[in-house]
């Protein structure tokens, strides 16, 4: 298996060193504008909408010990959401962080974040993972989350 970072996901396809690449915005824009590469399976589909796929964790007794950092966390977490939804913020960053133009990162899709679980939405994780037999019992989402600042 070729291994290498997802920037030379693109250059690798157009080589022909591998047929197939798992990618993510935005680098799925740049594979098609600049490779021609073509979608063939989207894994944010049908269950998999917007399922939720990143988050914060901690230790209950280091959450309890530290409740002021967490709550600090917590509102600057809450403030890049609100800031990582406004595409006038995002675009100029993806332009001067990952070297894209600014036409490609027009196109490029975005993630939605959220800065406070959901218990129902994070729920649908241990679901799914029951249901296709990863896990073998069921997992309540909502005891694994703490209180909010």
């Amino acid at each position: 298996m070729d291994q290498h970072p997802v920037p030379g996901d693109a250059p690798a396809l157009a080589r022909g060193d591998v047929d197939a690449a798992f990618l993510t915005e935005p680098f799925i824009t740049i594979a098609e504008r600049s490779v021609g590469a073509v979608p063939i399976a989207d894994t944010a589909t049908g269950p998999a909408a917007e399922l939720p796929t990143a988050g914060y964790a901690a230790l209950a007794t280091v959450a309890e010990e530290n409740r002021d950092a967490i709550a600090a966390f917590q509102r600057a977490l809450a403030k890049a959401t609100d800031e990582a939804a406004d595409r006038g913020e995002v675009e100029p960053l993806l332009v001067e962080h990952t070297g894209i133009d600014a036409e490609t990162a027009a196109a490029t899709g975005l993630l939605t974040f959220r800065s406070t679980p959901d218990a129902r939405e994070l729920q649908r994780v241990p679901d799914l993972l029951l249901e296709f037999g990863v896990l073998r019992e069921r997992v309540d989402a909502a005891a694994m989350i703490g209180p909010s600042a």
